[in-house]
């Protein structure tokens, strides 16, 4: 009779001995977890402000760029663009300016005439717009060609630089587009790499910059002419931008 009663109130004292572990444990990763619910959030909100990026205002306004500061062509204020204000490019940094040949008479329409098309972004949470191969396309337009080219820019040491090219038939008229990016002091012609790049860790400060200039064309000018005034209103652009509005390098980092 002592074995079978012996045995019965040691197994009755191992499980109650088990269900006090059982619970000890539960008790000990509950608290672990409630610290882990105070402690990890914090961590990552005090990484966040360490190594997350920050916004950076313009050195001066795109309002207030010098459109004489482009000197190959003819400033129009008279000719207007419409649908390229703020609320069409989610920010207010921007400016639209009308550009003709040289050649040009200024009390005739023009036969020709050059868009220079500058916004400018800082949030980190800021969408990148479309691109123009994008744009054309879902207002009717039909991308005939779409390829890079190289431009060189004064005082640039990874001058030339390579930025998108496209023609574009749209409403009747033909039309030669040249953009790129411009993201913390570099020259970026695809979107996609654009993206990469500001997630990639580096600089405190991040900003991004899409530069574009189209020429309306009349069948008489050729291809290789009119990426020419396409790259150099571009080349003119960057300098003036680089020179006077964008943030300094230096000013990106702590």
């Amino acid at each position: 009779m002592n074995g079978p009663t012996a045995r019965t109130a040691t197994d009755r004292t191992d499980r109650a001995a088990g269900s006090s572990s059982g619970r000890t444990t539960f008790i000990t990763a509950m608290v672990i977890l409630l610290i882990a619910a105070v402690v990890v959030p914090t961590g990552m909100r005090r990484v966040a402000e360490r190594y997350g990026k920050r916004p950076i205002d313009l050195r001066v306004s795109l309002h207030d760029f010098d459109a004489s500061s482009i000197r190959t062509f003819h400033y129009r204020p008279d000719i207007r663009v419409v649908g390229s204000g703020p609320e069409w490019v989610g920010t207010e940094e921007m400016f639209t300016l009308i550009y003709t040949l040289p050649q040009e008479r200024l009390d005739e329409r023009p036969e020709h005439y050059l868009v220079l098309f500058v916004t400018y972004y800082s949030d980190p949470e800021d969408t990148i717009p479309h691109t123009p191969e994008v744009c054309y396309r879902q207002a009717g337009g039909e991308v005939r060609n779409m390829d890079t080219m190289p431009v060189e820019i004064p005082g640039r040491a990874d001058s030339p630089v390579t930025i998108r090219t496209l023609d574009i038939a749209t409403g009747g008229d033909l039309v030669t587009v040249a953009y790129a990016f411009y993201h913390n002091g570099r020259i970026v012609h695809d979107r996609e790499r654009l993206r990469l790049l500001m997630a990639m860790p580096g600089d405190r400060y991040t900003y991004f910059s899409k530069i574009e200039t189209v020429i309306r064309r009349s069948p008489a000018m050729t291809h290789d002419a009119a990426l020419e005034h396409c790259a150099r209103l571009f080349r003119e652009a960057l300098v003036e931008l680089a020179d006077r509005h964008y943030p300094l390098d230096a000013s990106l980092r702590d």
